[in-house]
């Protein structure tokens, strides 16, 4: 920690934390990422070990998200004690300036996420509906076309069966129609709307069918490898491959939950919660 100045301001005293909430971590680019501990967000380069805040949280934060192609990250948090809203917080990745602060959710803020190139954010509320809301992020363009300050671009409920796990914007061009899953306890969702220019209060979502084998207790983590396909992995380290909302194959590399998803040029890297990983490569697993 710095010294303290009784000249200074008590804010610009932080020089470091130890710490972080492990499901609220992002990376913001190859060398600097961005985590969760407490109150703030801490980005951190990789390679000096050197930190900066976002600061603006009133409780502790539980998700967040960046969007690269608009470099701006996005923070939620618990509803703090005699509050009314769990804030979500809109920041700059490079000044780390907050740009937005959208007052909605009226529980806990449980995901977070940026769809359509990053031009619109959604957050997830832990109420009972798991109330969704999508909110125009981007610094201009056509979701900011006369909408009012604050008030969200769509409403509606994510799930009613339990917890959400994480939100998955599909790959395209913000020209195309939006295209996004949301994920979390026995469920799979995929959300559609009309084009970018056109979203209304009425976009639309379907649970993905898993088949024969039932639904999964929970998926922990999503990712999109075509506009067309996703791959979605369980706490029983099940693996499913959907074509659309349905899930046309399964595998199970070993029990372990599945942490992490990711795609590769020419294979696709599944990691457990035990550190094992498995790369997928023309339907053949490769062990390391």
């Amino acid at each position: 920690m710095a010294s303290r100045d009784p000249g200074r301001d008590p804010r610009s005293l932080l020089s470091c934390v130890n710490g972080f909430q492990p499901k609220a971590l992002v990376f913001v680019s190859e060398k600097r990422c961005a985590f969760a501990a407490g109150k703030l967000i801490v980005e951190m380069d990789v390679e000096s070990k050197k930190q900066r805040f976002v600061q603006g949280h009133s409780a502790t934060v539980t998700c967040i998200t960046h969007s690269e192609q608009q470099a701006l990250g996005a923070s939620g948090q618990v509803l703090r004690s005699g509050a009314k809203w769990a804030e979500v917080l809109l920041w700059d990745s490079e000044s780390l300036e907050i740009c937005a602060c959208f007052s909605f959710h009226q529980a806990n803020v449980e995901a977070v996420g940026f769809v359509q190139d990053g031009e619109v954010l959604v957050s997830i509320g832990s109420d009972r509906d798991r109330t969704m809301a999508l909110w125009p992020a981007a610094r201009d363009g056509c979701f900011r076309i006369g909408r009012k300050e604050g008030v969200p671009l769509a409403v509606c409920s994510a799930y009613k069966g339990g917890a959400i796990s994480g939100i998955a914007a599909a790959p395209g061009s913000s020209d195309l129609p939006m295209l996004f899953a949301t994920y979390g306890v026995q469920h799979i969702k995929f959300w559609r709307s009309p084009r970018s220019g056109r979203l209304s209060q009425a976009i639309e979502g379907r649970r993905g069918a898993f088949g024969s084998d039932g639904v999964p207790k929970m998926i922990l983590c999503a990712v999109w490898v075509a506009r067309d396909r996703l791959v979605a992995g369980g706490n029983n380290g099940e693996v499913f491959f959907f074509h659309g909302s349905r899930a046309v194959r399964k595998m199970e590399p070993q029990s372990s939950p599945v942490a992490c998803l990711l795609p590769l040029r020419e294979s696709l890297a599944i990691v457990h919660g035990n550190g094992m990983c498995h790369f997928l490569h023309g339907g053949k697993t490769t062990d390391v």
